[in-house]
């Protein structure tokens, strides 16, 4: 039974992004993670990114952690229990976190690398002669296929793009897509009228890094 007509309004789920890595793996003859460094990582560069810790990546590796008071602290030990390392000042650390559920989950990287993907959208699906996408995908993943996502108490009229979420008022277009797991948190968001793009990783699993990110919106540009 469907839970809404299709183009109706829009909901989030991991499961889509799992349908649609099967969608790849049919169609290429390849699995999703040959397939998106071949496409993705290594067109753009994206050297310390991977679905598995690399030796050039490990030197830049970060402990994730949570706060000893948070709300979500009284469940970590059915989600991440045995990744936990020690108690230190007010936080929780983790052991080395990884979860290879991919594609929704995965995927390793640094916020260096996730700009130049960033850059890449923000740049027509391109970016240094190197192109993973043409303008018409860009477009519509951002511009077109889209449907409102209805949230009650929402400031911004809130549209649900191809793996973005798009938020508009009186004043810009926000593109963005956040995410994170037990110890981490991520956080992109794309101006594309402006060209300007922002990248947030944090080692704190509580999701609070869109108020650092919501700063960027006071700024005069």
């Amino acid at each position: 039974t469907l839970a809404f007509e299709p183009g109706d309004h829009a909901e989030y789920t991991n499961i889509g992004y799992m349908v649609l890595g099967a969608i790849i793996e049919k169609i290429t003859g390849q699995t999703y993670e040959a397939y998106i460094r071949e496409h993705v990582l290594k067109p753009l560069a994206m050297n310390h990114t991977d679905f598995l810790y690399t030796k050039e990546m490990e030197p830049y590796e970060a402990a994730g952690s949570h706060p000893v008071f948070n709300a979500m602290t009284p469940l970590l030990p059915f989600v991440a229990g045995s990744y936990i390392r020690e108690c230190f000042g007010d936080h929780l650390w983790f052991e080395r976190v990884y979860n290879d559920q991919t594609p929704p989950t995965g995927l390793i990287g640094s916020a260096t690398d996730a700009a130049r993907l960033v850059s890449a959208y923000l740049n027509g699906g391109e970016l240094n002669g190197r192109r993973i996408l043409s303008q018409e995908s860009i477009t519509m993943m951002t511009r077109e296929g889209h449907v409102e996502k209805k949230t009650s108490g929402q400031r911004l009229k809130r549209l649900q793009g191809i793996g973005w979420q798009i938020y508009e008022d009186s004043v810009r277009l926000m593109i963005k897509h956040s995410g994170g797991g037990p110890g981490f948190s991520t956080e992109m968001q794309l101006y594309p009228d402006e060209k300007l793009g922002f990248v947030l990783f944090t080692n704190d699993g509580t999701f609070e890094g869109w108020k650092i990110m919501n700063l960027v919106t006071t700024l005069k540009w």
